[in-house]
């Protein structure tokens, strides 16, 4: 094997462990929506089957594409990525954030994560929902990530 050959393989390894590390933000949410969910398995654009022990796609993750305008929370952006399953949405995964986690448990407490809930993408996009009071920037900007997140 040539040096060049082994630097390409040791890059792309690399890419892949940047990869998951990338999307392990989101297990805790997958896991409470996908309890099958053992792994994460190949990325189509941006799209990652979620797979079950057996290797199978039992879901979809879809994220953000990787330049869009993003509206903070009250202390930051607040990563979000969506799980789908037969091309409708089952939950909200939230990521990594610097929100307070009280705000976060108002609006999952709220039943905000939930509105998209067995939309198709393009319901999701048009989807109409208002702000959960207590923890407006919160959720105005789940609210925003979501809409990046389910646009084309």
């Amino acid at each position: 094997m040539t040096n060049k050959m082994v630097l390409f393989c040791l890059l792309l390894l690399a890419g892949q462990a940047v990869f998951a590390d990338g999307l392990a933000q989101y297990e805790k949410d997958i896991r409470r929506l996908v309890p099958e969910f053992a792994g994460f398995g190949e990325r189509s654009g941006r799209d990652v089957a979620l797979l079950d022990k057996e290797r199978k796609t039992v879901a979809v993750l879809r994220v953000a594409p990787e330049k869009y305008e993003r509206l903070e929370g009250f202390d930051g952006v607040v990563n979000v990525a969506v799980v789908l399953k037969n091309d409708r949405t089952i939950g909200i995964a939230i990521g990594k954030n610097s929100e307070t986690p009280r705000w976060i448990q108002k609006v999952r407490a709220s039943g905000f994560m939930e509105k998209w809930n067995g939309k198709t993408l393009a319901e999701a996009e048009k989807l109409k929902v208002d702000a959960v009071t207590g923890a407006t920037y919160t959720s105005e900007a789940v609210k925003s990530e979501v809409k990046a997140v389910v646009t084309k």
